[in-house]
């Protein structure tokens, strides 16, 4: 390996360390919103457990979160399950940086607040190499269904596969 592969390599590894750094710090300023968020927002919270959704058939909207609850190592947070359902349906990673890229869809579903506007402009200010992936992310959300007229408590039984595939379309019926 030459001396311009080395130095290639490093660099790669230095802009990774500087990703991971700043994915850190995204989840950090998530971490820091959700008691403010919670306290202030009037989401009802679902009237379900990880337990009884980890008893659901293994094809279903429930296990699938309960799943990816699990191996993330997080538990259900009162008001935030359906943000979570979202994370899972949309293929968004619970990060710092999968947050962010949640956050431009769905700003570009329609969900246009206060918190989600503000969330993407920390974002594009910690990440603004990543604003065509963002605007991607956003241009995805124009898409879809809007995601906000959705009970997904009331879909936790439901086949994961198949709600993917309808909440793409423009109109929605279950």
């Amino acid at each position: 390996m030459n001396s311009s592969s080395v130095a290639f390599v490093l660099a790669r590894k230095g802009y990774q360390s500087l990703c991971h750094f700043k994915s850190k710090l995204l989840g950090k300023f998530a971490a820091f919103l959700i008691p403010l968020l919670s306290k202030y927002t009037g989401g009802i919270p679902w009237k379900t457990t990880l337990s009884s959704m980890r008893k659901l058939p293994k094809t279903s909207l429930g296990w699938a979160m309960a799943s990816m609850l699990d191996k993330e190592g997080h538990s259900l947070i009162p008001k935030f399950e359906t943000h979570d359902v979202q994370h899972l349906l949309l293929g968004y990673q619970m990060t710092g940086l999968g947050e962010a890229r949640l956050q431009f869809f769905l700003v570009g579903n329609g969900h246009k607040t206060l918190i989600s506007i503000g969330t993407c402009l920390f974002s594009l200010a910690v990440f603004p190499e990543l604003f065509s992936l963002f605007h991607k992310d956003y241009q995805r959300g124009k898409t879809f269904t809007n995601l906000s007229s959705i009970d997904f408590q009331h879909l936790l039984s439901n086949d994961m596969e198949e709600i993917q595939a309808r909440i793409k379309r423009t109109t929605l019926t279950f």
